[in-house]
């Protein structure tokens, strides 16, 4: 989900940081075209800047993926089997595997990054591009207006348009998160699993679309900014900083006491940012209370039930075996978003690093179908 950022009653930071974390299960395949993602090189590229087996002939585009690898003269070395002895070859198995995981750095320069379970968004020069599954218009659906604070739910997106400060959504409108979207201008938008929430500068919060355990039932009565739409429940902050949550939200129904910088509602687990201190920390319930406070300058809680931390431009996590990678020599991590099987991150140049597993082509890889 979007990780909000700090606000008061007077002002609304706008944070690079999206992310949709953890929805639904992965698929795809269907409908659109194929939509390449930006080019991602691989550390052979980084170390030879070469895709191919000829070091002396640097390549600038990487090799074709093999979408349709049943097409070929068995170049992919499927086992056919007749199964009816007709002597022809009714079904093939499939021996080899298009790689599914690894490590991804692209040469696109980013201001926000925004994953989901199958699908990468990126906001370049105020244009989002994403890549991945385009079952739901996902990839080919995209807002064409400029836009920011792009997050992404279950196989949909929203963002805000930057000329008019208007909610625009897309990909799939199961929960009406696209017919449903409020119209007026607002300061920050979250997606969640199933439903929206978004903020006005004033601080008042709209949420739509699934309505289960009343999680897009938004307090009213006192101003709140900065709402972060999880999985069962939503949570925002008070002008003063204290923790107000809806929904299923588990122990924090009750306001914790900041100030808090933001907060982020996530599956199982809440988390905010206090930064009061010398040294800023994490402080979350559920599943990471027993772990909390934790030393982060930034963080992203995922719905698939991690939490990554960003500190002194390097990535941890917990609540996964997938390990991030170190920040290059030239790279300090800033923004880190997580998906469902993939994560992704963001350098203070802007490049972006993901890795994990792709699901339908998300991490920018090419994936076994």
């Amino acid at each position: 989900m979007a990780l909000p950022t700090a606000t008061t009653a007077a002002s609304i930071a706008s944070l690079t940081l999206l992310s949709f974390c953890g929805w639904g299960p992965g698929g795809g395949g269907g409908g659109g075209p194929r939509v390449d993602p930006p080019r991602w090189e691989t550390a052979e590229w980084r170390e030879t800047g070469d895709w191919d087996s000829d070091p002396g002939d640097p390549d600038t585009e990487p090799p074709e993926w093999d979408t349709d690898p049943d097409s070929d003269s068995d170049a992919d070395s499927d086992t056919d089997t007749d199964t009816d002895g007709d002597s022809d070859t009714d079904s093939d198995t499939d021996s080899d595997t298009a790689t599914t995981t690894g490590v991804v750095r692209s040469s696109i320069v980013a201001s926000e990054i925004a994953v989901s379970e199958s699908n990468t968004c990126a906001v370049i020069a105020d244009q989002v591009t994403c890549w991945g599954d385009d079952r739901f218009g996902m990839v080919s659906g995209v807002p064409t207006s400029p836009v920011r604070d792009v997050t992404l739910g279950w196989d949909f997106g929203c963002a805000i348009t930057t000329t008019t400060d208007a909610v625009v959504c897309w990909g799939d409108d199961t929960f009406a998160t696209a017919t449903n979207a409020p119209a007026g201008a607002f300061a920050t938008i979250s997606a969640g699993t199933s439903h929206v929430c978004a903020t006005t500068s004033a601080g008042s919060v709209t949420c739509w679309g699934s309505d289960a355990f009343q999680k897009a039932t938004a307090p009213t009565g006192v101003p709140l900014f900065n709402a972060s739409a999880g999985d069962q429940h939503s949570c925002a902050l008070t002008a003063a900083g204290d923790t107000q949550c809806w929904g299923d939200a588990g122990a924090w129904t009750t306001p914790r006491v900041g100030p808090f910088d933001a907060v982020d509602a996530g599956r199982s687990s809440t988390c905010v940012q206090d930064n009061t201190g010398i040294i800023p920390n994490v402080v979350c319930n559920g599943t990471f209370a027993d772990a909390s406070p934790l030393i982060a300058e930034n963080f992203d809680l995922g719905r698939n039930g991690a939490l990554c931390l960003v500190m002194g431009g390097d990535i941890s996590c917990l609540g996964t075996t997938t390990t991030p990678p170190s920040g290059l020599d030239d790279e300090r991590f800033i923004d880190v978003a997580v998906g469902q099987s993939h994560y992704c991150a963001r350098s203070g140049a802007g490049a972006v690093t993901c890795w994990g597993t792709s699901e339908r082509g998300a991490l920018g890889l090419p994936t076994a179908e």
